[in-house]
């Protein structure tokens, strides 16, 4: 339920991204600046012929400036191809450098011109024109170490000359001592054809791969007989030295490929229901079957059913469900018992390593049922990919989400959404209505003691007139039910458990929340007969968490309109740190059984918190009907009133 952090973005990034000043600048003339907010280039000279293959462009810095240079280079004989380690600008420079630096070396090539300026971003441009003789040799090979610097990683594995016999290779550095945030890791493949890998971010045309992790160790796809180099620099510092290794023609490349064209066949109409017989042939496979669900998907009627032989299906492309169909397993119907989680009679879309796509496996725009299919997000199978990355960096969690609903008047029945990377096992969009999500099971998502990979069960944003209810919610490690809003909705008989596996706690069971773009709003509800445990070792926060002030400045509104009523009552909660908090304003709560649900101390995101009582009311909380309950919440043993706002709740950390 946690909100994405925005993308990284470094100077140089952004620079690029605005209006650029003319190209080349006009030139300073030597030893002469133009104002304050202009460097002076020092060497090479202006006009100055240069004898070696490499030069130091070094300029005077700017009195009391202290951010970062601009610093470009202009082979005027430049064929267009990268140089080892350097950033390209487009097609316009040989290198394009943010950097604190002053004095910079980079290779230069006999008989070319070269112009070179620098500028403090939005200022203009100090500039100078050199060449190199035609004759310049190469100096010999230094025997002394480079030195090394604070801000430079040194890279371990794979280290130059190494040829890798694998489908995969796990690219790893040595930290930075006392550096706490991203590094940027390129990966170039020589071969490469400008076609993007599954999963895989693309800086332009030059790199295979351009990532922003906190991870010092990234697993990822490699091509049989291909060659390649990568590097790792820190934000607007300079690269490590690039290292280059191979990868043997003998080895397959691991990532799931496409079913042979000659074994895909159309499904049979049966009974009238269209049966994907073909499918059970790439069960337990390496093969990628999004490609042709989709194809089947998409050639349906409105209104139709395809089944799908039980078996395990790795799908490595985002499926995208447009309109009205029904979606199940072989000779499954609604009210039929859910999928056994041995798979043994259901069909399992499985998230393949490759699979990088917001949402996950499923995007359902349109549908009339989604029922008895098991949706494996295969989280310990991506450690190290793409989405992996995404997700525990803190930069974007939609990659760890295994499906998203975004339809109305729909069912999701006797379904399993199990080990999402995070995020969540099911989003609902926000707006839906007349949606039944009924006797499915949510079980073991996310990993609640890992940075960023904590995932809700099921995430509900905002929802209308619709039922979620007698669904198994069983160690999901954010939130396992969580609602932004949900307008004249029954909320019943959900049972929701943790385990005592200590990666599998929970901040809180059920959730009644509000995000900052969704309504809040609970005009209607019915929340009740839902039970909740937080197991033996009560890994959980609150069971029952009426408020948004642990993570949100927002509070959720019950009945907002005359005459209506938000209710919350009959529910049991047992095994947990605190039995429910409450933030919120004007719902009737009442009835409710708490047992091992207050006295020890916790940890929360702001220190540790005991619960006085099994209902903690917060003072912003108002117009609370506890029908009686409450006569003196100051002397009644069952209610306290205490403040957590800012405490995010069982912070494992």
């Amino acid at each position: 339920m946690f909100a994405s952090a925005p993308s990284w973005d470094s100077a140089v990034a952004a620079d690029a991204a605005r209006p650029r000043l003319p190209q080349p600048p006009a030139m300073v003339a030597e030893g002469e600046a133009a104002d304050q907010n202009i460097p002076l280039l020092l060497t090479p000279a202006h006009g100055a012929a240069l004898g070696t293959q490499s030069v130091t462009l070094s300029f005077q810095p700017l009195a009391g400036y202290t951010g970062n240079y601009l610093v470009r280079l202009h082979d005027e004989q430049w064929n267009g191809k990268q140089a080892a380690g350097f950033q390209h600008d487009a097609t316009a420079h040989y290198l394009c450098l943010s950097t604190r630096q002053t004095s910079i070396t980079v290779p230069v090539l006999p008989g070319h011109t070269y112009r070179w300026w620098v500028h403090k971003p939005y200022f203009p441009a100090a500039a100078s024109r050199f060449s190199v003789d035609a004759s310049a040799t190469v100096p010999p090979p230094s025997t002394t170490p480079p030195p090394t610097s604070p801000h430079v990683p040194t890279l371990l594995t794979p280290i130059s000359g190494t040829t890798v016999d694998a489908a995969t290779v796990t690219l790893s550095f040595q930290p930075l001592a006392g550096y706490t945030g991203n590094y940027l890791v390129r990966l170039h493949d020589e071969q490469w054809d400008g076609t993007q890998a599954a999963g895989f971010q693309h800086d332009a045309k030059a790199h295979y791969l351009c990532l922003s992790t906190r991870q010092t160790s990234v697993t990822v796809p490699v091509r049989a007989g291909h060659t390649y180099r990568w590097w790792v620099h820190k934000p607007n510092y300079p690269a490590a030295p690039a290292a280059s290794f191979a990868v043997a023609g003998s080895t397959d490349n691991g990532i799931p490929t496409p079913p042979p064209a000659d074994q895909i066949t159309d499904p049979e109409l049966i009974d009238g229901r269209y049966r994907a017989t073909a499918l059970q042939q790439w069960s337990h496979q390496n093969i990628d079957v999004s490609g042709v669900l989709q194809r089947w998907i998409d050639a349906l009627p409105v209104g139709a059913t395809l089944e799908l032989p039980a078996g395990r299906y790795l799908v490595s492309q985002q499926i995208v469900i447009n309109q009205r169909i029904t979606l199940t397993s072989v000779g499954k119907s609604l009210g039929d018992p859910r999928c056994d989680e041995s798979g043994v009679d259901c069909a399992a879309l499985v998230a393949s390593p490759a699979l990088h796509a917001p949402f996950g496996m499923l995007q359902i725009n349109q549908l009339e049922a989604l029922h008895h299919i098991i949706l494996d997000g295969n989280k310990a199978g991506r450690i190290g990919s793409l989405a992996y990355q995404k997700v525990a960096s803190g930069e974007n969690n939609r990659y760890g989400i295994t499906a998203r609903l975004a339809s109305d008047d729909c069912i999701v029945e006797g379904n399993i959404f199990r080990n999402a990377l995070g995020g969540a096992g099911l989003v609902v969009s926000a707006g839906r209505t007349q949606v039944t999500i009924r006797n499915n099971l949510f079980a073991d998502n996310g990993v609640h003691t890992a940075y960023n990979l904590w995932s809700d069960g099921l995430t509900i944003h905002d929802l209308r007139d619709s039922r979620v209810e007698y669904n198994v919610f069983r160690d999901n490690t954010d939130i396992d039910l969580i609602f932004g809003g949900a307008r004249y909705c029954v909320i019943r008989g959900n049972q929701i458990t943790h385990t005592a596996n200590r990666a599998g706690g929970a901040f809180a069971g059920l959730m009644i929340h509000k995000w900052s773009a969704t309504s809040g709003d609970y005009t209607g509800v019915e929340i009740t007969e839902n039970v909740i445990d937080g197991g033996p070792n009560r890994d959980m926060g609150s069971g029952i968490y009426v408020a948004s002030e642990g993570w949100y400045d927002q509070t959720p509104f019950g009945s907002l309109l005359a005459g209506q009523v938000s209710l919350i009552h009959h529910n049991t909660v047992r095994n947990v740190k605190n039995g429910m908090y409450i933030a919120a304003r004007q719902f009737r709560i009442h009835a409710n059984q708490f047992s091992n649900a207050h006295g020890v101390a916790f940890r929360t995101s702001l220190g540790s918190v005991t619960s006085l009582a099994p209902i903690v009311v917060s003072p912003r909380a108002s117009t609370i009907d506890f029908r009686g309950e409450n006569v003196n919440p100051a002397t009644r043993s069952w209610f306290a009133c205490q403040d957590w706002r800012g405490h995010v709740p069982n912070w494992p950390f």
